[in-house]
Protein backbone atom coordinates (compact mmCIF):
# COMPACT_ATOMS: atom_id res chain seq x y z
CA UNK A 1 0.00 0.00 0.00
CA UNK A 2 2.49 2.66 0.98
CA UNK A 3 6.50 1.69 -0.71
CA UNK A 4 7.54 5.19 -0.35
CA UNK A 5 8.53 7.35 2.27
CA UNK A 6 7.15 10.81 0.72
CA UNK A 7 3.74 9.00 1.19
CA UNK A 8 4.58 8.28 4.78
CA UNK A 9 5.29 12.09 5.01
CA UNK A 10 2.48 13.30 3.59
CA UNK A 11 0.12 11.21 6.02
CA UNK A 12 2.07 11.93 8.76
CA UNK A 13 2.02 15.95 8.45
CA UNK A 14 -1.68 15.65 7.33
CA UNK A 15 -2.79 13.46 10.65
CA UNK A 16 -0.64 16.46 12.60
CA UNK A 17 -2.12 19.12 11.20
CA UNK A 18 -5.67 17.69 12.42
CA UNK A 19 -4.84 18.68 16.38
CA UNK A 20 -2.86 22.23 15.33
CA UNK A 21 -2.91 23.74 18.71
CA UNK A 22 -1.63 20.19 20.59
CA UNK A 23 1.13 19.87 17.99
CA UNK A 24 1.99 23.28 18.48
CA UNK A 25 1.91 23.30 22.19
CA UNK A 26 4.09 20.33 22.02
CA UNK A 27 6.91 21.39 19.58
CA UNK A 28 7.34 24.65 21.73
CA UNK A 29 7.84 22.32 24.35
CA UNK A 30 10.47 20.32 23.04
CA UNK A 31 11.68 24.02 21.14
CA UNK A 32 12.40 25.35 24.33
CA UNK A 33 14.32 22.61 26.28
CA UNK A 34 16.74 22.20 22.75
CA UNK A 35 17.32 25.96 22.79
CA UNK A 36 18.04 25.31 26.81
CA UNK A 37 20.37 22.78 25.93
CA UNK A 38 21.91 23.96 22.80
CA UNK A 39 22.57 27.53 24.35
CA UNK A 40 24.49 25.78 27.48
CA UNK A 41 26.67 23.62 25.13
CA UNK A 42 27.01 26.76 23.16
CA UNK A 43 28.27 28.60 25.91
CA UNK A 44 30.22 26.52 27.20
CA UNK A 45 32.39 25.89 23.80
CA UNK A 46 32.09 29.71 22.93
CA UNK A 47 33.24 30.73 26.48
CA UNK A 48 36.29 28.26 26.22
CA UNK A 49 37.66 29.64 22.81
CA UNK A 50 37.08 33.37 24.25
CA UNK A 51 39.45 32.34 26.74
CA UNK A 52 42.06 30.81 25.36
CA UNK A 53 42.23 33.12 22.34
CA UNK A 54 42.54 36.08 25.22
CA UNK A 55 45.47 34.59 27.38
CA UNK A 56 46.87 33.78 23.76
CA UNK A 57 46.97 37.41 22.93
CA UNK A 58 47.98 38.64 26.47
CA UNK A 59 51.37 38.48 24.88
CA UNK A 60 53.01 36.96 28.41
CA UNK A 61 52.90 33.75 30.26
CA UNK A 62 53.84 35.34 34.35
CA UNK A 63 52.50 37.95 36.03
CA UNK A 64 53.63 39.46 39.06
CA UNK A 65 51.62 41.65 41.36
CA UNK A 66 51.46 42.64 44.98
CA UNK A 67 50.29 39.84 47.34
CA UNK A 68 46.59 39.02 47.33
CA UNK A 69 43.36 37.38 46.03
CA UNK A 70 46.12 36.14 42.62
CA UNK A 71 42.77 35.23 40.47
CA UNK A 72 41.16 38.21 41.33
CA UNK A 73 44.12 40.53 40.28
CA UNK A 74 44.24 38.37 37.16
CA UNK A 75 41.13 38.73 35.63
CA UNK A 76 40.78 42.05 36.98
CA UNK A 77 44.23 42.41 34.18
CA UNK A 78 42.30 40.67 31.97
CA UNK A 79 38.79 42.63 31.90
CA UNK A 80 40.26 46.10 32.71
CA UNK A 81 39.41 46.94 36.25
CA UNK A 82 40.89 49.10 39.26
CA UNK A 83 43.51 47.01 41.42
CA UNK A 84 43.85 48.27 45.18
CA UNK A 85 46.92 46.81 45.17
CA UNK A 86 50.74 47.90 43.80
CA UNK A 87 54.17 46.68 44.08
CA UNK A 88 57.72 49.03 43.53
CA UNK A 89 59.53 49.75 40.86
CA UNK A 90 62.52 48.39 42.19
CA UNK A 91 60.85 44.71 42.15
CA UNK A 92 60.70 45.10 38.18
CA UNK A 93 64.01 45.97 38.45
CA UNK A 94 64.69 43.06 40.35
CA UNK A 95 62.96 40.90 38.02
CA UNK A 96 64.68 42.03 34.76
CA UNK A 97 67.79 40.89 35.42
CA UNK A 98 66.80 37.31 35.59
CA UNK A 99 68.56 34.95 33.15
CA UNK A 100 65.24 33.24 32.22
CA UNK A 101 63.25 36.44 31.17
CA UNK A 102 62.72 36.98 28.19
CA UNK A 103 60.59 40.20 27.53
CA UNK A 104 59.17 42.22 30.34
CA UNK A 105 57.13 45.24 31.05
CA UNK A 106 55.87 47.92 33.95
CA UNK A 107 51.92 47.76 34.32
CA UNK A 108 49.57 50.59 36.24
CA UNK A 109 46.29 49.80 35.74
CA UNK A 110 43.29 52.52 37.21
CA UNK A 111 40.20 52.88 36.46
CA UNK A 112 37.67 55.83 37.23
CA UNK A 113 33.80 55.76 36.57
CA UNK A 114 32.83 56.26 32.97
CA UNK A 115 30.86 59.37 31.76
CA UNK A 116 27.33 57.39 32.16
CA UNK A 117 28.13 56.63 35.24
CA UNK A 118 27.42 52.65 34.80
CA UNK A 119 30.66 51.55 34.22
CA UNK A 120 34.33 51.86 34.58
CA UNK A 121 36.68 53.98 32.26
CA UNK A 122 40.06 51.88 32.62
CA UNK A 123 43.66 53.23 32.13
CA UNK A 124 46.83 51.63 31.58
CA UNK A 125 49.74 53.05 32.57
CA UNK A 126 52.92 50.97 29.71
CA UNK A 127 56.10 51.67 29.13
CA UNK A 128 58.06 51.28 25.22
CA UNK A 129 58.03 47.19 25.80
CA UNK A 130 54.42 46.75 26.15
CA UNK A 131 54.13 46.52 22.60
CA UNK A 132 57.59 43.97 22.09
CA UNK A 133 55.09 41.61 24.43
CA UNK A 134 51.98 42.86 21.37
CA UNK A 135 53.90 42.78 18.14
CA UNK A 136 50.12 42.49 16.76
CA UNK A 137 48.60 45.97 17.87
CA UNK A 138 49.10 48.31 15.77
CA UNK A 139 48.28 52.30 15.48
CA UNK A 140 45.20 52.21 13.03
CA UNK A 141 46.47 56.24 12.94
CA UNK A 142 48.62 58.76 15.06
CA UNK A 143 52.02 57.60 16.75
CA UNK A 144 52.95 56.16 20.15
CA UNK A 145 53.78 58.28 23.31
CA UNK A 146 56.97 60.67 22.86
CA UNK A 147 57.78 59.81 26.63
CA UNK A 148 57.43 58.55 29.47
CA UNK A 149 56.10 61.66 31.40
CA UNK A 150 54.15 62.88 28.08
CA UNK A 151 50.17 64.17 28.57
CA UNK A 152 49.31 62.17 25.47
CA UNK A 153 47.09 59.17 25.21
CA UNK A 154 46.44 56.67 23.00
CA UNK A 155 43.04 54.98 22.59
CA UNK A 156 41.89 51.17 21.75
CA UNK A 157 39.86 51.03 19.39
CA UNK A 158 36.43 50.06 20.89
CA UNK A 159 36.84 53.31 22.97
CA UNK A 160 38.22 55.56 19.96
CA UNK A 161 34.27 54.09 18.22
CA UNK A 162 32.18 54.35 21.82
CA UNK A 163 33.35 58.35 22.41
CA UNK A 164 33.83 59.43 19.28
CA UNK A 165 37.18 60.73 19.87
CA UNK A 166 39.81 61.18 17.23
CA UNK A 167 43.55 62.28 16.88
CA UNK A 168 44.21 65.90 18.46
CA UNK A 169 41.07 65.68 21.37
CA UNK A 170 41.60 66.33 24.27
CA UNK A 171 40.17 64.26 27.50
CA UNK A 172 40.73 63.84 30.87
CA UNK A 173 42.45 61.17 33.15
CA UNK A 174 42.98 60.62 37.12
CA UNK A 175 40.89 62.00 40.15
CA UNK A 176 42.11 65.19 38.72
CA UNK A 177 41.31 65.42 35.69
CA UNK A 178 44.41 66.36 33.92
CA UNK A 179 44.58 66.42 30.78
CA UNK A 180 45.52 64.69 27.40
CA UNK A 181 45.69 64.70 24.20
CA UNK A 182 44.66 61.91 22.33
CA UNK A 183 47.77 61.37 19.83
CA UNK A 184 46.94 57.66 18.46
CA UNK A 185 44.32 55.02 17.85
CA UNK A 186 44.93 51.52 17.89
CA UNK A 187 43.70 48.98 15.20
CA UNK A 188 41.03 46.65 16.67
CA UNK A 189 42.67 43.12 17.70
CA UNK A 190 39.47 41.88 19.47
CA UNK A 191 40.80 41.72 22.99
CA UNK A 192 40.53 43.89 25.86
CA UNK A 193 43.21 46.22 24.69
CA UNK A 194 40.31 47.36 22.44
CA UNK A 195 38.78 48.92 25.64
CA UNK A 196 41.76 50.39 27.50
CA UNK A 197 42.95 54.06 27.04
CA UNK A 198 46.94 53.73 27.02
CA UNK A 199 48.96 56.39 29.10
CA UNK A 200 52.62 56.75 29.37
CA UNK A 201 53.94 54.89 32.61
CA UNK A 202 55.08 57.76 34.20
CA UNK A 203 52.25 60.73 33.75
CA UNK A 204 49.93 58.17 34.96
CA UNK A 205 51.40 57.11 38.10
CA UNK A 206 51.51 61.04 38.92
CA UNK A 207 47.80 61.32 37.66
CA UNK A 208 46.60 58.72 40.34
CA UNK A 209 49.08 59.87 42.77
CA UNK A 210 51.07 56.47 42.82
CA UNK A 211 54.68 57.62 41.98
CA UNK A 212 56.88 54.71 41.48
CA UNK A 213 54.13 51.75 41.58
CA UNK A 214 52.92 49.05 39.82
CA UNK A 215 49.68 47.24 39.52
CA UNK A 216 51.30 44.35 37.66
CA UNK A 217 54.53 43.27 35.79
CA UNK A 218 54.33 41.29 32.33
CA UNK A 219 57.22 38.81 32.29
CA UNK A 220 57.43 36.56 28.59
CA UNK A 221 59.98 34.10 29.57
CA UNK A 222 62.97 33.37 27.29
CA UNK A 223 61.95 29.26 27.53
CA UNK A 224 58.53 28.13 28.52
CA UNK A 225 60.16 24.99 30.20
CA UNK A 226 62.06 27.39 32.58
CA UNK A 227 58.69 28.50 34.60
CA UNK A 228 59.10 26.41 37.44
CA UNK A 229 62.27 27.82 37.81
CA UNK A 230 61.72 31.25 37.26
CA UNK A 231 58.55 31.11 39.88
CA UNK A 232 60.41 30.14 42.63
CA UNK A 233 62.90 32.74 42.30
CA UNK A 234 60.39 35.29 41.96
CA UNK A 235 58.40 34.02 45.23
CA UNK A 236 61.80 34.96 47.12
CA UNK A 237 61.14 38.45 46.27
CA UNK A 238 58.70 40.06 49.51
CA UNK A 239 55.00 41.16 49.37
CA UNK A 240 54.51 39.50 45.59
CA UNK A 241 52.92 36.92 44.10
CA UNK A 242 53.04 35.09 41.11
CA UNK A 243 50.03 34.15 39.17
CA UNK A 244 50.39 32.37 35.49
CA UNK A 245 47.92 32.87 33.27
CA UNK A 246 47.70 28.48 32.07
CA UNK A 247 46.58 28.45 36.13
CA UNK A 248 44.06 31.35 35.82
CA UNK A 249 42.29 30.00 32.95
CA UNK A 250 41.90 25.88 34.35
CA UNK A 251 40.37 27.88 37.47
CA UNK A 252 38.06 29.95 35.89
CA UNK A 253 37.28 27.02 33.64
CA UNK A 254 36.49 24.67 36.81
CA UNK A 255 34.07 27.27 38.29
CA UNK A 256 31.82 27.72 34.91
CA UNK A 257 31.98 23.74 34.23
CA UNK A 258 30.59 23.43 38.00
CA UNK A 259 27.96 25.55 37.09
CA UNK A 260 27.59 23.84 33.80
CA UNK A 261 26.87 20.95 34.99
CA UNK A 262 23.77 22.22 37.18
CA UNK A 263 22.12 23.87 34.89
CA UNK A 264 22.36 21.12 32.31
CA UNK A 265 21.48 18.56 34.20
CA UNK A 266 18.22 21.01 34.72
CA UNK A 267 18.20 20.93 30.72
CA UNK A 268 17.91 17.49 30.38
CA UNK A 269 14.92 17.72 33.21
CA UNK A 270 13.38 19.70 31.18
CA UNK A 271 13.89 17.83 28.16
CA UNK A 272 12.44 14.62 29.83
CA UNK A 273 9.46 16.17 30.25
CA UNK A 274 9.10 17.62 26.33
CA UNK A 275 9.96 13.95 25.56
CA UNK A 276 6.94 12.84 27.90
CA UNK A 277 4.99 15.49 26.52
CA UNK A 278 5.72 13.86 22.74
CA UNK A 279 4.83 10.61 24.25
CA UNK A 280 1.16 11.83 25.61
CA UNK A 281 0.58 13.62 22.41
CA UNK A 282 1.21 10.86 19.72
CA UNK A 283 -0.45 8.70 22.07
CA UNK A 284 -3.55 10.44 21.89
CA UNK A 285 -3.60 10.67 18.41
CA UNK A 286 -3.33 7.05 18.17
CA UNK A 287 -6.60 6.39 20.19
CA UNK A 288 -8.04 8.78 18.60
CA UNK A 289 -7.61 7.37 14.86
CA UNK A 290 -8.42 3.93 16.30
CA UNK A 291 -10.89 3.90 14.12
CA UNK A 292 -9.15 5.56 11.12
CA UNK A 293 -6.28 2.61 11.27
CA UNK A 294 -8.79 -0.20 11.60
CA UNK A 295 -10.29 0.93 8.23
CA UNK A 296 -6.29 1.20 6.75
CA UNK A 297 -5.83 -2.37 7.82
CA UNK A 298 -9.22 -3.56 6.64
CA UNK A 299 -7.32 -1.99 3.02
CA UNK A 300 -4.80 -3.70 3.11
CA UNK A 301 -2.56 -1.65 5.12
CA UNK A 302 0.17 -3.83 6.69
CA UNK A 303 1.55 -3.47 10.49
CA UNK A 304 4.89 -1.91 9.21
CA UNK A 305 2.58 0.50 7.10
CA UNK A 306 0.38 2.10 10.59
CA UNK A 307 3.95 1.47 12.72
CA UNK A 308 5.89 3.67 10.51
CA UNK A 309 3.42 6.54 9.78
CA UNK A 310 3.24 7.08 13.73
CA UNK A 311 6.74 6.82 14.34
CA UNK A 312 7.63 9.15 11.18
CA UNK A 313 4.97 11.52 13.26
CA UNK A 314 6.28 11.38 16.44
CA UNK A 315 10.06 12.28 14.61
CA UNK A 316 8.55 14.77 12.99
CA UNK A 317 7.35 16.10 16.40
CA UNK A 318 10.95 16.36 17.35
CA UNK A 319 12.37 17.45 14.69
CA UNK A 320 10.42 20.54 13.84
CA UNK A 321 10.62 21.21 17.99
CA UNK A 322 14.99 20.82 17.41
CA UNK A 323 15.19 22.87 14.46
CA UNK A 324 12.77 25.71 16.39
CA UNK A 325 14.99 25.47 19.27
CA UNK A 326 18.10 25.94 17.45
CA UNK A 327 16.90 29.20 15.96
CA UNK A 328 15.67 30.41 19.10
CA UNK A 329 18.89 29.52 20.10
CA UNK A 330 20.45 31.95 17.33
CA UNK A 331 18.13 34.88 17.46
CA UNK A 332 17.94 35.36 21.34
CA UNK A 333 21.62 34.76 21.46
CA UNK A 334 23.18 38.18 21.62
CA UNK A 335 20.69 38.86 24.28
CA UNK A 336 21.08 35.62 26.48
CA UNK A 337 24.91 36.50 25.64
CA UNK A 338 24.57 39.84 27.25
CA UNK A 339 22.65 38.39 30.54
CA UNK A 340 25.60 35.71 30.45
CA UNK A 341 27.92 38.65 31.45
CA UNK A 342 25.93 40.45 33.52
CA UNK A 343 26.12 37.23 36.26
CA UNK A 344 29.89 35.81 35.42
CA UNK A 345 32.32 36.85 37.16
CA UNK A 346 34.84 37.24 33.97
CA UNK A 347 33.62 37.58 30.59
CA UNK A 348 36.21 37.05 28.12
CA UNK A 349 35.98 39.66 24.85
CA UNK A 350 34.48 38.17 21.60
CA UNK A 351 31.17 35.97 21.46
CA UNK A 352 30.69 33.56 24.30
CA UNK A 353 27.51 31.99 22.81
CA UNK A 354 28.26 30.47 19.10
CA UNK A 355 26.47 28.33 18.25
CA UNK A 356 28.31 26.32 15.23
CA UNK A 357 27.13 23.26 13.05
CA UNK A 358 28.53 20.67 15.14
CA UNK A 359 26.69 21.32 18.01
CA UNK A 360 23.08 21.87 15.65
CA UNK A 361 23.26 19.37 14.25
CA UNK A 362 23.95 17.15 17.36
CA UNK A 363 20.85 19.17 18.76
CA UNK A 364 18.89 17.96 15.85
CA UNK A 365 20.00 13.83 15.91
CA UNK A 366 19.16 14.23 19.77
CA UNK A 367 15.91 15.58 19.27
CA UNK A 368 15.23 12.68 16.55
CA UNK A 369 16.49 10.22 18.90
CA UNK A 370 14.01 11.75 21.29
CA UNK A 371 11.12 11.57 19.07
CA UNK A 372 11.84 7.71 18.23
CA UNK A 373 12.37 6.43 21.47
CA UNK A 374 9.07 8.54 22.54
CA UNK A 375 7.10 7.48 19.71
CA UNK A 376 8.13 3.58 19.21
CA UNK A 377 5.49 2.25 21.91
CA UNK A 378 2.55 4.30 20.94
CA UNK A 379 3.67 3.02 17.27
CA UNK A 380 3.94 -0.68 18.49
CA UNK A 381 0.18 0.14 19.82
CA UNK A 382 -1.35 1.12 17.03
CA UNK A 383 0.59 -1.42 14.72
CA UNK A 384 -1.32 -4.11 16.73
CA UNK A 385 -4.65 -2.76 16.56
CA UNK A 386 -7.24 -5.65 15.44
CA UNK A 387 -9.13 -4.02 12.69
CA UNK A 388 -12.35 -5.50 14.05
CA UNK A 389 -11.87 -4.27 17.58
CA UNK A 390 -10.48 -0.83 16.56
CA UNK A 391 -13.66 -0.10 14.16
CA UNK A 392 -16.07 -0.87 16.88
CA UNK A 393 -14.32 1.56 19.44
CA UNK A 394 -12.73 -0.74 21.23
CA UNK A 395 -8.74 -1.50 21.79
Amino acid sequence: MLRTLPSYLSLALRNLARSPLRSGLTITGIAVSVAVFLTITAFYGGYRRSLDRTVERMGYEVLVTAKGCPYEAATLVMKGGNIPMYVDERVFDELRKDPDVGAISRMFMQGTPAATGSKFQVYLGVDDAYLKLKPWMKLQRGRFFEGAEASEAVLGYNVAEYLRLDLGAVIEAGPKGQTVKVVGVFDKSGTQDDGLIFLPLGFAQEAFDRQGKLTGIAVKLAKIERMDSFIERAFEIPSVQVITLAQVRGTILDLVSSARIFITAAAFVAILVASLGVFNSTMMSVLERSFEIGVMKVLGASPANVFAIVWIESALICLSGGALGAALTIVLGRFTEEAVRSVIPYAPPGHIVALTAPIAFAGLAGTLGIGLLAGFYPALKASLLRPIRSMRGTL
